[in-house]
């Protein structure tokens, strides 16, 4: 990631962002139980070591340079789907491959396995898998292999190797949202003041004290009049007002 776009205009990085992998588990039905990337910052761009990895989740985001990078979804990507085979000599250990459709392996044999094509339903016995087998004298022959019936190569081909198809799974892209908030720090330090605001208004005994002098002419005398308030502790307020007043008179 270079550069993002919104509504407005666009922004440009002055450094770079990989998502080095995804990776996302469900459940039997296929909703999700957790999916994370793991992202990479290369500071200055073209860097061949990142300066910060950290593989992001739902409520968990990466921090960089004011901006904020967070895990918010996945989509499928369309016509891309990962392979999964088991291969190995037959009626021995097999070993798991990762494969695409167009992808070729070369056997111990020398001769070239090609993944040809994915079936969805093939004659009502599921999912299946057509491979291409081109032996090193150029000739070629074909063959499939069946998701719900993994002995299917082994008993009924009976070749040198034996290939189990465990099925066709979708590569998932990351969908990430950026934001970065415009002078965050006054914000942060606003925040600290207000708190401090708050704590002091209602746990400081904030009192008050008024006092008023008027000359009544009619009595030739002066009156003072006291008043009190406070936000907290009113009962040490009223002994306070009774003893200064004891004093007054």
């Amino acid at each position: 990631i270079q550069k993002i776009s919104s509504f407005k205009s666009d922004y440009i990085f002055d450094f770079e962002v990989k998502c080095s992998n995804f990776r996302i588990n469900t459940f039997i039905d296929g909703s999700p139980v957790f999916y994370k990337s793991d992202l990479e910052i290369y500071n200055p761009k073209g860097s061949k070591t990142p300066m910060l990895v950290k593989t992001i989740k739902v409520n968990s985001p990466l921090y960089y340079n004011g901006y904020i990078f967070y895990q918010s979804s996945y989509i499928a990507v369309p016509g891309h789907q990962t392979i999964k085979l088991s291969i190995g000599l037959h009626g021995r250990k097999k070993y798991i491959y990762s494969l695409n459709i167009g992808d070729e392996l070369k056997m111990n044999d020398g001769s070239v396995v090609l993944i040809d094509k994915l079936i969805s339903n093939f004659a009502n016995l599921g999912s299946a898998l057509k491979l291409k087998k081109i032996n090193q004298n150029g000739n070629v022959s074909s063959f499939l292999i069946f998701r719900e019936y993994a002995n299917f190569d082994k008993l009924v081909r009976k070749g040198n190797f034996d290939f189990v198809f465990h099925g066709a799974f979708p590569r998932y892209a990351t969908i990430l949202t950026v934001s970065k908030t415009p002078f965050i720090n006054v914000i942060f330090f606003g925040a600290i003041f207000l708190l401090i605001g708050l704590f002091s208004t209602f746990t400081m005994n904030n009192k008050k004290y008024y006092a008023k002098i008027s000359y009544l002419k009619s009595k030739k005398l002066y009156e003072l009049t006291l008043a009190f308030s406070s936000n907290v502790n009113k009962v040490s307020l009223i002994s306070e007002y009774n003893k200064l007043k004891s004093y007054i008179k």
